[in-house]
């Protein structure tokens, strides 16, 4: 969180959605889908703000990543691959 402070202070848009981005993942492997969901989103935002259109790609995967993985988690990926 240091990192993320010290980011918004100086203005570092990019460390921030960096800082967000990763903070995401963390989140999406303890299992806190929907807290890595908004992490995600939030560094997304920065991204389109910034016009960095490899790093919003990377968010995009994230973001599809973590579906697939709460549909597991659920039940429905099996459920659709066995019909």
């Amino acid at each position: 969180m240091k990192n993320r402070a010290l980011s918004e202070t100086i203005g570092d848009s990019q460390g921030r959605a960096l800082v967000l981005r990763n903070l995401g993942k963390l989140c999406a492997k303890q299992g806190d889908i929907a807290k890595a969901k908004n992490l995600f989103e939030k560094a997304l935002a920065i991204y389109e703000e910034l016009g960095d259109k490899l790093a919003m790609a990377r968010i995009y995967n994230e973001l599809g990543l973590l579906f697939s993985h709460g549909l597991e988690s659920e039940g429905v990926v099996a459920e659709k691959v066995e019909n």
